[in-house]
């Protein structure tokens, strides 16, 4: 008998820069107040004497979330689906955080990509950085956590950086 003790595994498909930062993807839709983050979670098959055949499995667990980015909480809509194109009727209401304060869940698929998109008002201040380039740039984190059924928990965290238009 084996016991499963590894943990799940969060990453994304996305590359970070040199400084570990990385950069979302931008939608077609709008100037770039929309965006959208992939995350794929997989049960850690690492261990030798582990397989997806005696592993606890993280499906039908939720994943949880948060848009963290320092300061006071900012209305940003978002949703998460396994269809990278965005859909505009789909969005519902939430918020940043300044801590890891769990924002909302989803069920996630066993090595599927997941992705999370995200809608900018482009009328609301959220601390824009400016950028060397021209444009201005919304910096923040995804922070993911996650347990599988035999109660082994991951999180991690992705900071990133999107270029906006505030052109209306």
């Amino acid at each position: 008998i084996s016991v499963d003790t590894d943990e799940p595994v969060i990453t994304t498909t996305l590359e970070a820069n040199g400084s570990g930062v990385y950069t979302p993807i931008t939608s077609s839709l709008g100037t770039g107040e929309y965006f959208t983050f992939p995350i794929v979670i997989s049960e850690n098959t690492s261990n030798a004497n582990n397989d997806l055949l005696n592993t606890s499995q993280i499906e039908p667990q939720k994943a949880e979330f948060a848009l963290v980015k320092e300061g006071d909480e900012i209305s940003v809509d978002w949703y998460v689906d396994y269809n990278q194109a965005v859909e505009d009727n789909k969005f519902k209401n939430g918020k940043t955080t300044a801590t890891n304060e769990i924002q909302d869940s989803y069920t996630p698929v066993n090595g599927q990509t997941a992705y999370m998109h995200f809608k900018l008002d482009k009328t609301s201040d959220y601390g824009y950085r400016a950028g060397t380039e021209n444009g201005l740039f919304f910096d923040a984190e995804i922070y993911v956590t996650v347990s599988d059924n035999a109660g082994n928990k991951s999180e991690a965290t992705f900071p990133f950086s999107h270029q906006v238009d505030l052109t209306v």
